[in-house]
């Protein structure tokens, strides 16, 4: 009987095969899944791998984890009239955001995430803006369809640490105006996942393309995380 090599013992090796798999791209992994069922299991099974997915979240540090923030250059900024030249802005660092949002010139995902100020009733949450929702028309196939064609990327968390709901406005930032009347509002407790996302961005662009093309407003989705969520209601989260 032929032996087998010694490579292809290494990878039946469940531990070893998790760490080797560890150091693919996400995109690397998930296509890993269809080498064989074993590989599958494996990947469906290892909480790192599902982390290193963007299917399970990150457990938080100790202390809590919270969002890293990084300064935009005065020119990225969306609201020159309220974000001064002289004060601070920020945007939530990328990392945080899943990888197949894609990253505009200066590094920031879906244009700009800031943190509050962006118009005047926003001056608490996160705030996450996309300027065209047809940026994304690629996932759009996949939202409309159901079923078996349900693809993975929909189970993706689309935040790490989780974002636990959001509600969409479209804005006017030269105004200061967010539109919210009949906008739909998300809420999971296990965190959003990327095709509740862009089944709410596929909503907006079917329904209000006039407004976000021709006059150019960008569309707002205004988010909170589980421990916003948690320190309203006076819970700490370990």
């Amino acid at each position: 009987m032929e032996e087998t090599p010694p490579a292809h013992r290494t990878l039946r090796v469940t531990e070893l095969l998790e760490l080797i798999l560890l150091e693919l791209s996400v995109q690397d992994i998930f296509q890993a899944q269809r080498v064989s069922k074993q590989w599958k299991a494996v990947i469906e099974s290892s909480l790192p791998l599902q982390q290193a997915m963007w299917l399970a979240p990150r457990m938080p540090s100790s202390p809590p984890a919270q969002y890293e923030e990084v300064g935009i250059p005065a020119h990225c900024r969306l609201n020159t009239v309220l974000h001064s030249i002289d004060s601070p802005c920020c945007v939530i660092a990328t990392k945080h955001f899943n990888p197949n949002l894609r990253l505009f010139a200066d590094g920031c995902r879906i244009k700009l995430m800031t943190k509050g100020g962006l118009c005047l009733r926003m001056t608490e949450e996160n705030v996450l803006v996309v300027s065209n929702p047809s940026d994304f028309e690629r996932f759009f196939g996949a939202v409309r369809s159901t079923g078996e064609n349900k693809v993975t990327w929909e189970d993706m968390q689309l935040c790490d640490p989780p974002v636990t709901r959001f509600g969409l406005s479209i804005v006017d930032p030269m105004k200061s105006v967010a539109y919210v009347d009949g906008m739909p509002k998300v809420h999971n407790e296990s965190g959003i996942r990327m095709g509740e996302l862009m089944k709410v961005l596929l909503w907006a662009q079917e329904r209000f393309a006039h407004v976000l093309v021709e006059q150019k407003k960008p569309l707002v989705f205004e988010y909170a995380t589980m421990r916003q969520l948690a320190s309203r209601m006076g819970v700490s989260l370990k």
